[in-house]
């Protein structure tokens, strides 16, 4: 079988297949970067299934989703994505999705959608990462299982430390103003950006120390808060990632004032297990 991967996360294309060798076997795996990649990809290769990511730079998922059944494009097509919800899920069946697939997942999870699509049935017992419990409980099953290693996570006695470069993560709410804050210290960030990738620990201790991450870590990060919007959005509001930036030791924060009177700031100790640990804090107001 041969299915194209459309994502705008070098880490994520990685990861998603990574899954599909281990968990469905005989593949051929395309990658691409974006929907545009993914037209040309479509036009010149023959593919048996698409999975494709929701949110990306420029054209959308569901825009490339409709563009093949426009073209009269039969194949399946999926989504895997940390977009969740019903209205999500009714917009890519009602486009013609086969199904779709909520980040963090597993290989299994993967596995018996694309049987379903592809004419076969489920194998495998599944339950989500995510959902249930307080908010260290969700934090450390969607990072679990999104990093593919234990995560720890217990409240903080106070939120990321000012005198340590802090990487913030806005979230935006359906109107696109801010709503939401992840932020945290970069010791984490690196931790949580180098275990994605599975790059050397040694490497996120290294950036730890410096207070510098390198542009493919930052992006790794984005991944990260980019699926914690599971998290920070309730039913009554889904939020999403708007941007990433990394600050310098005591350097504002975007929305710091806001941060500080949010009525339910949740201040976390995180630790991805042998990569390191930090301060991270979610608040929405």
């Amino acid at each position: 079988m041969r299915i194209l991967v459309v994502d705008d996360s070098r880490a994520m294309r990685m990861i998603v297949s990574r899954e599909l060798r281990r968990a469905v076997g005989d593949v051929d795996v395309l990658e691409a970067e974006d929907v545009s990649a993914a037209a040309g990809a479509l036009t010149a290769e023959v593919v048996d299934l698409v999975l494709c990511d929701w949110n990306m730079p420029g054209a959308t998922g569901l825009e490339l989703l409709r563009w093949l059944r426009a073209q009269g494009w039969p194949g399946p097509f999926g989504f895997v994505t940390s977009e969740a919800g019903a209205d999500i899920r009714r917009q890519a069946l009602d486009a013609g999705a086969s199904f779709v697939v909520t980040k963090p997942f597993k290989g299994d999870d993967l596995a018996d959608a694309i049987a379903i699509a592809t004419g076969g049935s489920a194998t495998h017992a599944t339950a989500g990462a995510g959902g249930g419990g307080d908010v260290t409980d969700q934090v450390a099953a969607v990072l679990g299982g999104l990093l593919g290693r234990a995560v720890q996570v217990e409240a903080s006695e106070g939120p990321p430390r000012r005198e340590l470069a802090r990487v913030a993560a806005r979230y935006v709410g359906p109107d696109g103003q801010d709503e939401a804050m992840c932020v945290a210290e970069v010791g984490l960030a690196a931790a949580a950006g180098a275990a994605l990738s599975m790059l050397p620990a040694t490497a996120a201790g290294e950036w730890a120390d410096s207070g510098v991450l390198p542009e493919a870590i930052t992006e790794n990060f984005a991944e990260v808060a980019n699926v914690l919007a599971s998290v920070v959005s309730t039913s009554a509001r889904r939020r999403v990632l708007a941007g990433v930036s990394v600050h310098a030791d005591f350097e504002a924060l975007p929305n710091d004032d806001r941060m500080a009177a949010a009525a339910e700031p949740h201040n976390l100790d995180v630790r991805v297990d042998g990569y390191g640990a930090g301060r991270m804090l979610l608040a929405a107001f």
